[in-house]
């Protein structure tokens, strides 16, 4: 199932991939991260946020990676992006390949990473653990950066 993932995937890509001819000196790729049957088993058995479900795996992760260097094209490129991930997602929906995971190290602006951890049940244990080792808030509101809980 995962090669019929990427396919799909890079499908959607390959057809979407043609709206960028507007842009000038930009690029963006698409990367497919595996995650075998056991690398999903030892995630689930190891009581990590992440939480895989190894009765869906093996799985496969998306990375888009996009790079241009003119700032007007900065709000167009990233309507893109957030659109791809809408057509990759929609379409594997309907194809019934659809895991709901957001890899945090590649997650992109607008998108909630970590309310999608063990198919969204982590977030509030997450977030008691949150309170009682950082009760002031200070990597919630001081940090910069990063996806907060």
């Amino acid at each position: 199932m995962t090669s019929h993932a990427v396919e799909l995937a890079q499908q959607v890509f390959d057809t979407e991939a043609a709206k960028l001819r507007q842009v000038t000196n930009g690029s963006v790729t698409i990367t497919y991260q595996y995650f075998s049957q056991s690398a999903v088993n030892a995630a689930h058995a190891s009581g990590n946020a992440i939480d895989l479900d190894p009765e869906q795996g093996p799985l496969i992760a998306i990375l888009l990676a996009a790079a241009w260097s003119s700032a007007s094209d900065d709000s167009y490129l990233l309507g893109f992006l957030t659109s791809l991930v809408q057509s990759i997602d929609s379409a594997s929906k309907r194809q019934d390949m659809y895991y709901p995971f957001i890899f945090l190290n590649d997650a992109g602006i607008g998108q909630s990473p970590l309310a999608l951890y063990g198919n969204g049940k982590s977030l509030p244990k997450l977030k008691r653990i949150g309170r009682k080792y950082d009760p002031d808030g200070v990597f919630q509101h001081l940090a910069s950066g990063a996806f907060k809980l």
